[in-house]
Order: C-alpha cells, then sequence, then structure tokens
C-alpha cells in the first residue's frame, strides 16, 4: 500500500527537454525530518541530468536536492524508473515504508504530483522536502477586514492515504509569535484589533509549523460631520460614546487622574472589568497607583473569589502578576498558580515548547515571587529565551520585546544577559515611530515600562522631539479613555490599564513589588539551616503544602531620573544637543539600613544597568 502510494506520488513524467527554463533559478529550500531541520534557505538551482542516460539537462527539483547535498557533504541514493527518480535516501535518512517514512516533496504549499526530476522549478517557488513528518497549510477566507471584524482561519493536515488536506486539530493559532486560540475542530475566528499587518501560523503537535498568513486590519475612519469643529456621535452605548474623538481638546501631558476615572467608571459590582483578562491587567494598573483604593480592594476581592480554570499557562502567569499587584502573599493565594507554572516546566522551559512569550512571563513572575535568578528553572528559561532572540534584537515584535528585556533585567548576573539586554534596547530604539510611539497603545505601554524597568525616564526616549508618552497622550480621549482602532468597551478597557501602567513610569518590577522567599520544613528545629539554603517550594510529608517563610521589606529608593538628569547622569537622545553638554557621572547610590542588607547587591545591579544603558545611548548617538 505505501508503495503504490510512493508510485502514485512520483507519477507523470514530462519530456523535459521541451520545458527546459533559464537557468539559474531561485527558489526557497527546507528539508525537514522528524527529528529535526536539515536545511533552510534559499539557493541557486543549475541545470542538471533529467534522466538516467544523461542525454539531456533541465533545472528541476531533483537538481536542487542534489546541489544541497553536495554543498553540505550529504550522501544521496536515488532510483531511476520509467516515471523518473525517487529518491531512496538522504543524509542518512533511507526510505523505510515499514514504518511509514519516506522522502516526499511539497512545491507552493501543494504535494507534489510527478517525480523529483519531472518538476521544472520556477523563480519564487517555495520547494520543501519532508521525511517522517507532514506539513500544515494555513488559510484566511480573508485577508485584509476592517479593525473588530472576524475572519474565518483554517488549519490542514495532508492526509497521504485520501492525497487531500483535511482539517487539523487539535490544533492552535499563533499571532505575531504568541498563542491566539485553540481549535478542536481545525477552525479558528481571528480579529485584528489594530490598522497593521499581523502574522499568523497554525501549529499541531508531530507537525511542522505552517505557512504563515498575514491579515492586515483596516481602519475605518467615522465620518466627520458636516459642522467644522463638531462632535460626531457615530455609536453610543451605555458605556458611552465610543467613536465621539474628534477635535479633543489639547493637553500638555497624558490625564492620569481621567485615565483611573475611565476605568473605575467601567468596573463591574463583582470587582471585575468582564473578563479574566481584562481585570488582571486592570489590577496591575490599578496598583500602580493604589493598592488601596476603593476599585482595587474590590477587584482584590473578586480576585480570591474567580479561580483560574485554564490550560493556557499565560492565564496563570498574569493572574499571579495581577495578585502580587495588589499586595498578596504569594504563599497563600497565588500560591496555587505559582505551583502550577513551576510545574509546566519540562525540557529547559516553560509551558508550550512552541511559545516564548509564556517562558518570558514564567521568568518575571518567578523572579518577582522571590525565586532566585540561580534557581534551575530560571537559568534553563533565560537560556532558552536569549536563544530565541533574532539577530536584530528582538523576539518577533516591540512589545514582546519589551517583555522579554524586563524579565532579562532581573537575571543580570547570568551568561549572555548583558548582551541581550543591549540588543533589545537598539531594537527598540531602531523601530521607534516619528510620533514617540510604536504603532498602537497597547505596545507603546510595554515599551513605555521596559524603558522604566532600564532605568531610563520615558519622557526622554525621544524621536522627531516625541516620546512614548507624548504619544500615549495623542491617544487619550476626552473620557480619559484610550482610544483603540476597534473602540469598543473591552479593547478601551484593555487599552487603557496598559496606558496606566505606562503613565505612571514604573515597570512591572516596581508595581509588582519586593517579596523574598525562604523555604522551612515543618521541624523547627531544620528551619533555620533550610531557610538560607533554598528558594524553592518544600513539600512536606505531614500536609502536602509548602510551609514558605516571606519577608517583605522596604522596596529599593527609587532613582529620580528627572533629578538625575539635572545632576549630569543621565545621557539621553536629544535632537540638536552637542555631546558636549553630556557628563556621565557615577551612579551614586546611599546606604542602605541592616533591615534591607539584602537589597544592596540588587540595588547595586540596578545601577549597574542604568549606567550601562547610559553608556549605551551615548555610544550610538
Amino acid at each position: 500500500m505505501r508503495r503504490t502510494l510512493i508510485i502514485v506520488f512520483l507519477l507523470s513524467a514530462f519530456p523535459l527537454s521541451l520545458f527546459a527554463t533559464e537557468e539559474p533559478v531561485s527558489i526557497r529550500f527546507r528539508v525537514e525530518t522528524h527529528e529535526g531541520s536539515l536545511f533552510n534557505g534559499a539557493i541557486s538551482v543549475s541545470a542538471c541530468p533529467d534522466s538516467d542516460t544523461a542525454s539531456t539537462t533541465s533545472v528541476n527539483a531533483f537538481c536542487a536536492v542534489e546541489e544541497v547535498a553536495a554543498t553540505n557533504g550529504w550522501d544521496i541514493k536515488k532510483t531511476w524508473y520509467s516515471f523518473g527518480a525517487s529518491l531512496d535516501s538522504l543524509s542518512n535518512y533511507n526510505a523505510d515504508f515499514a514504518n511509514n517514512r519516506f522522502w516526499l516533496y511539497f512545491i507552493n504549499d501543494e504535494p507534489g504530483n510527478a517525480a523529483l526530476n519531472a518538476y521544472l522549478v520556477k523563480p519564487g517557488d517555495d520547494l520543501l522536502l519532508v521525511y517522517g513528518v507532514s506539513p500544515l497549510k494555513l488559510a484566511a477566507a480573508e485577508n485584509k477586514l476592517n479593525v473588530g471584524a472576524t475572519t474565518t482561519v483554517s488549519l490542514s493536515s495532508f492526509d497521504f492515504t485520501a492525497w487531500a488536506w483535511v482539517p487539523a486539530f487539535p490544533s492552535k493559532l499563533v499571532v505575531d509569535g504568541v498563542l491566539y486560540s485553540e481549535s478542536t475542530d481545525g477552525s479558528f475566528g481571528f480579529s485584528p484589533l489594530g490598522s497593521r499587518a499581523y502574522n499568523l501560523i497554525g501549529r499541531k503537535e508531530g507537525f511542522l509549523d505552517s505557512n504563515a498568513v498575514s491579515v492586515t486590519g483596516l481602519s475605518i475612519e467615522p465620518n466627520r460631520g458636516e459642522v467644522l469643529g463638531a462632535t460626531v456621535s457615530e455609536s453610543v452605548t451605555s458605556g458611552g460614546c465610543w467613536l465621539c474623538f474628534y477635535d479633543e481638546p489639547k493637553r500638555e501631558e497624558f490625564d492620569l487622574p481621567k485615565a483611573l476615572e475611565f476605568l473605575e467608571k467601567h468596573q463591574s459590582e463583582d470587582g471585575s472589568f468582564g473578563s479574566p483578562m481584562l481585570s488582571d491587567w486592570a489590577a496591575i494598573a490599578l496598583s500602580s497607583h493604589s493598592t488601596t483604593s476603593p476599585s482595587a480592594l474590590l477587584l482584590k476581592k473578586h480576585l480570591l473569589l474567580d479561580k483560574i480554570t485554564s490550560n493556557i499557562l499565560t492565564d496563570y502567569e498574569r493572574r499571579v502578576m495581577a495578585m502580587l499587584a495588589l499586595g498578596f502573599d504569594p504563599r497563600q493565594e497565588p500560591g496555587e498558580y505559582i505551583s502550577y507554572i513551576k510545574n509546566s516546566f519540562k525540557d529547559g522551559q516553560f509551558g508550550d515548547p512552541s511559545l516564548i512569550n509564556d517562558d518570558i512571563f514564567a521568568v518575571l513572575v518567578l523572579r518577582k515571587a522571590g525565586f532566585l535568578e540561580n534557581d534551575e528553572q530560571i537559568e534553563k528559561t533565560v537560556r532558552n529565551i536569549i536563544a530565541s532572540q533574532s539577530s536584530n534584537g528582538s523576539w518577533i515584535s516591540a512589545d514582546l520585546t519589551s517583555a522579554a528585556l524586563q524579565a532579562l533585567l532581573l537575571t543580570p548576573n547570568l551568561p549572555n544577559v548583558s548582551s541581550s539586554i543591549i540588543r533589545a534596547q537598539e531594537y527598540l530604539r531602531s523601530v521607534q515611530f516619528d510620533d514617540g510611539g510604536y504603532g498602537d497603545v497597547f505596545a507603546t505601554s510595554w515599551v513605555t515600562l521596559a524603558v522604566a524597568a532600564s532605568g531610563l525616564d520615558p519622557s526622554l526616549w525621544v524621536k522627531n522631539g516625541k516620546s512614548p508618552l507624548d504619544y500615549l497622550n495623542s491617544e487619550q480621549r476626552i473620557d480619559g479613555g484610550m482610544r483603540t482602532d476597534s473602540n469598543d468597551r473591552d479593547s478601551r478597557i484593555w487599552a487603557t490599564s496598559y496606558a496606566i501602567s505606562a503613565a505612571s513610569k514604573k515597570s512591572w518590577s516596581e508595581i509588582l513589588g519586593e517579596w523574598e522567599i525562604a523555604i522551612e520544613d515543618t521541624k523547627a528545629e531544620e528551619s533555620k539551616n533550610i531557610a538560607s539554603s533554598t528558594n524553592d517550594f518544600i513539600q512536606t510529608e505531614s500536609s502536602g503544602v509548602a510551609t514558605i517563610v516571606i519577608s517583605n521589606p522596604a522596596p529599593v529608593p527609587a532613582i529620580d531620573s528627572r533629578k538625575v538628569k539635572s545632576e549630569g547622569t543621565e545621557a539621553v537622545r536629544v535632537e540638536a544637543t552637542p555631546l558636549t553638554q553630556v557628563n556621565l557621572a557615577a551612579v551614586a547610590v546611599s546606604p542602605v539600613s541592616s533591615e534591607s542588607e539584602n537589597f544592596l547587591v540588587r540595588l547595586t545591579k540596578k545601577a549597574t544597568y542604568q549606567l550601562a544603558a547610559i553608556l549605551f545611548w551615548f555610544i550610538t548617538d
């Protein structure tokens, strides 16, 4: 049956000399096996014999295989049949029909219907050669749609028996490198939140990632009305007029009290803000201002009752961030979530091995919950995060790069972290828009947090005279909330929560606070030794519950970047400012009391990274 399948697969040879193309031909070529990728790159294919007699030549797919094999020193074996050449072995991967492993090819995401030597490659072709593994194919019903609208995205796997694409499930949709949703039937709904291009990829365990599909969100500009300067009401709901945003009064800076008022106005009676996701980000926003406001306390009560029951790790990580920000003790309510995060660790990373955002936030929340940077899980995950950093210094996008930067700043002593941090900062500087922002409120807010985490004043992180805070100010509406492309209630709550945190000029690290965790056994006589030697949860035989001793000392005094600048210790990029006016001085740290001695090292590291950031921008200015 399997041999018959291969013969069917290799049918339809043609008199190749009749269709010979001009050489060389540039194509994209991938060679994938069940054990990993052997080759992935662009090549120029030259002509080669198109038959066993070598009487004629053509630029065909088998030529590409032979060229890459020769370049990499791979052994290659083939058998000529009447219908063409059959690839029997490549780089020690031999055809093994008994175990359903053999070489097949796909051209431009479709299975080949002829022998490799029978397909004449064309410029721009995407040739995929597979062994023991199958590809996925992703397709969107619409590639351009209005912001807030929904398009259907379908993921398929190839059924070699039926020789057809079939729905792939269970499967996942990843957008811009972040898990977007999961499906039990291979179908997803995708709604762009902003007027930009989104990169979509489908994933299923045991299969190659799908082709990338780009979906672009298009902005809809409402009618401005016939009267110049009049406010136009397009849509009025119980939450207010979402599109009444023209001719806003000009503000000198972001109106934080008004933003908090907007957020509090949309808080439900039970303390929530709708979905768990919105409630968590609102908790972080409110905590950046006050953990004792009526809204924060009501939300804190809600989070005690609203238990997370999800199979997505980032849901637990976000909830831990929210609870730490509100002042929850990690040994109590967030403890079960922290244990869930720790238990998700496998093979050097947390959660889904195909994602990086769950690793980034795992490092962030575990460090803030008190686990030391030399924790084995944290060390291995940081290595994984750094390994996934792109050559341009990013993790796919500005917002995810900002999250990674904040996590790495909490592990400054681990190998290669310093250079990774500098590359990330350089990337964020390079992609800043002329309006000071990063494309939308969401990304701009996260970058602002990362700039603050680097020890810099976000108001001085400028391009074309504009900072990220200037951009956030320009996107704030008269009701205090932020403008979003869809302008629905949920997206505005979400965006406003991000903006409030950013406007505080605090990092996530500062908002979540500082915790020191030491572990005690139930035996009192052993507790002193254990508390100073480990930083992990210990399960006791008596109760099966970890006993954790936690201290929450006074936070490290924050360096006021505005004051630092006036003292000449802050080097920033300011147009038309001669370098001779920049004075680099050592960052002075006041002595700390004996009560805070355990923070001296952390404070020194923070000062070191502030100085590193200063030197970096001085050199690159």
